[in-house]
């Protein structure tokens, strides 16, 4: 059987043709939306997506107090948490906590930031309470070593505390602005 090359060309050309105009045409359509209309992008579950922030490197947990719409974020190195003001675009206050923040948490009706944080020296975790307004340390409480999460219950006034190297969960009672170790269920 003999291979015809001119026939091979112009098939070539004429997919060619047929492809790269309607391409060029969606590609200047497209290019002239942008420009007309606002561009909206959806997440894979159809939500909006309204901006991206930069948060810098390593960031390892996130919050956000729902009444002064502060974001929390904890930096897993160099163990920082950040109060950061979308709204404004500034930074509220930064402070150390531990060695590597794992986790936290905000409760929006005090509005204190609970952080879970690794302390290498001491080969122990602890939890971190501070004011979400000024970053101020109220308080901490030492809790098992691992990769520690953190589940706030407002209503119950209670603090979990996971941890990935024990098979416990500690539960901190709230009692005006105070933490305290709640006895071990029986």
């Amino acid at each position: 059987m003999q291979f015809n090359h001119s026939q091979l060309k112009l098939k070539i050309r004429k997919i060619t043709g047929s492809i790269l105009i309607p391409l060029i045409a969606t590609l200047l359509i497209q290019s002239l939306a942008f420009f007309l209309f606002s561009s909206t992008s959806h997440a894979d579950g159809g939500f909006p997506i309204i901006g991206v922030l930069h948060a810098g490197n390593r960031p390892e947990a996130i919050a956000v107090d729902t009444e002064t719409h502060l974001v929390y974020i904890a930096y897993e190195y160099p163990s920082l948490v950040v109060a950061f003001d979308p709204g404004s675009g500034k930074v509220h206050w930064h402070t150390t906590v531990g060695d590597t923040p794992t986790d936290v948490q905000v409760d929006s009706t005090n509005h204190h930031v609970y952080v879970a944080s690794t302390l290498f020296r001491s080969r122990q975790d602890l939890l971190a309470v501070l004011d979400g307004a000024t970053g101020k340390t109220l308080l901490t409480a030492p809790t098992g070593l691992g990769d520690n999460g953190i589940a706030v219950d407002t209503k119950r006034q209670r603090v979990y505390v996971s941890s990935t190297d024990n098979p416990i969960i500690n539960v901190f009672k709230l009692v005006t602005c105070l933490l305290y170790t709640s006895p071990s269920p029986r």
